[in-house]
């Protein structure tokens, strides 16, 4: 799971993504037009923004560090604007607040162009128009990892007939209150494709699975 803020750390990627601002742009607009939209006329026209296809934290990985960065040690963040076009794809990207090296700077936005790609904005009609968003990548060195904590979790729920869940309750060890509701609230929000019997007849399935993290001392030989 990731937090607002893409972070891009060497060796050992955790993603990380800012509070974004997705905004709603006039027809064909300029660049100067792109970074003044304001959030009342999203209100105002109740227009939908631009909203990221599938998961932010892929757009950029630790691999793509760049060599010249990890040569040097570069670290920094670097703060964008994404331009959206109707088709959901990138047209332009701006830096907003530098790094302060250019290069990952230049990589940032180059990835962003290249992978990003969103469910378009529409204007008060629904029809697909210009959007913008905006995010932040921390190129960040590999730090030292927490020795992790012994874990477990065990989800049990019910399919039903029509494909929704039902009773959806876990037994876990080590999570917090708040990942336990997190995965709670995914359960009782899933849907699958039906079940069926050997006849074709729709069924319901109990399903049961567990996540477990084992950590134990290594022993001398």
């Amino acid at each position: 799971m990731f937090t607002d803020e893409l972070r891009i750390i060497m060796s050992s990627a955790m993603l990380m993504i800012i509070p974004p601002f997705s905004a709603t742009l006039p027809a064909s607009p300029n660049a100067t037009e792109a970074l003044q939209v304001e959030a009342a006329t999203l209100t105002r026209d109740k227009a939908s923004p631009a909203i990221p296809l599938g998961d932010p934290g892929g757009w950029i990985r630790s691999s793509d560090y760049p060599s010249t960065a990890v040569s040097d040690e570069s670290e920094g963040r670097v703060s964008v604007v994404l331009k959206v076009d109707p088709q959901g794809r990138v047209a332009s990207c701006t830096v907003t607040v530098s790094s302060g090296i250019a290069t990952l700077d230049d990589t940032a936005c180059n990835l962003m162009v290249l992978r990003a790609v969103f469910s378009p904005a529409t204007d008060a009609k629904g029809k697909p128009t210009w959007g913008s968003y905006r995010t932040s990548v921390v190129w960040k060195m590999n730090d030292p990892l927490p020795v992790p904590e012994a874990k477990s979790a065990t989800t049990s729920f019910i399919i039903n007939t029509d494909g929704t869940t039902s009773e959806c309750h876990m037994e876990a060890k080590g999570l917090t209150p708040d990942e336990i509701e997190q995965s709670l609230k995914f359960c009782r929000n899933a849907a699958y494709l039906p079940a069926t019997d050997a006849y074709g007849e729709p069924i319901a399935l109990r399903v049961r699975f567990t996540n477990k993290l084992e950590v134990e001392p290594l022993t001398g030989k």
